[in-house]
């Protein structure tokens, strides 16, 4: 050991007692205990009112939301004037939808004149789906191309199990009939 470590190590103990005023502010406790519980709190109630709130707003929308697609409407030109039977919110939309889904767009979906390839947007958006067009016009996995590949792997396993099903279940009674035949 060096000369340092020694006159590091305790020679003794030495008790040292002493009295120390600490003045003690209990109106600053006082207001910092009330400001904690009081954030805590309404940390607390304004997570549980959210949630009661949100759950409220949403019951409301159903409830106005839910006859909205029955309710009864005249369609109108851009003037006003009635134009053909009343209908429903919802039929109209279905209709609407319907025409907009069988518009015939370009390769980019778009419509108007194109030189490139024509087909109803229901197929573009299919197609989009499938694969897609990267930034450089070649064609990558689309965001369904795995779903609808699983979609039919499992039609053809599906299919490969009922046609050997079918197949057994035809050898089976073809079999029981010439053994069955023959014993007679």
């Amino acid at each position: 050991m060096d000369e340092y470590e020694d006159r590091c190590e305790p020679q003794g103990t030495i008790v040292a007692t002493t009295e120390v005023d600490i003045p003690i502010d209990t109106r600053w406790m006082m207001e910092q205990i009330v400001k904690q519980v009081s954030e805590r709190l309404y940390s607390d109630l304004k997570d549980g009112a959210t949630k009661i709130v949100l759950a409220k707003l949403d019951e409301r929308a159903n409830v106005e939301l839910a006859g909205l697609f029955d309710r009864k409407i005249t369609p109108t030109n851009k003037y006003g004037s009635p134009v053909g039977d009343e209908t429903t919110i919802g039929d109209l939309l279905l209709r609407e939808a319907e025409v907009w889904l069988k518009e015939v767009v370009n390769s980019r979906g778009e419509r108007g004149d194109s030189y490139s390839e024509k087909l109803p947007r229901i197929k573009w958006l299919f197609r989009e789906a499938l694969l897609a067009n990267d930034r450089h016009g070649s064609m990558k996995k689309g965001p369904l191309y795995d779903l609808v590949l699983k979609a039919i792997r499992d039609q053809i396993g599906d299919i490969e199990q009922t046609v050997k099903d079918e197949v057994q279940a035809q050898f089976a009674a073809s079999l029981k009939a010439a053994v069955g035949g023959s014993r007679r």
